[in-house]
């Protein structure tokens, strides 16, 4: 056998690092639930780093809650759709 049978499996095949993907229809399975900052990365097509600092500014919709934090689908929508999340220039 090999020593890969064991192993963590990403869309039905074995992962040489150990870490397992998340299916791409993960954001709209449920709309009632909270989003991480992994989900609110891939709603925006942005990095997850770029979510948490701008919840650490108090520029993007969040809720903390012990020490996560969460995001409310329907606020990061709107928060998007009004144009707060736009890029800002560099001159």
């Amino acid at each position: 056998m090999s020593a890969i049978t064991n192993a963590p499996q990403i869309n039905g095949s074995a992962s040489r690092s150990g870490i397992t993907s998340r299916p791409p229809s993960r954001i709209s399975q449920s709309c009632d639930r909270l989003w991480d900052a992994v989900d609110v990365a891939t709603f925006l097509k942005t990095s997850r780093s770029w979510v948490y600092m701008r919840a650490e500014r108090n520029e993007i919709p969040f809720l903390r809650i012990g020490g996560l934090l969460r995001f409310q689908p329907s606020k990061i929508r709107e928060w998007a759709a009004s144009g707060a999340a736009a890029v800002r220039q560099i001159r």
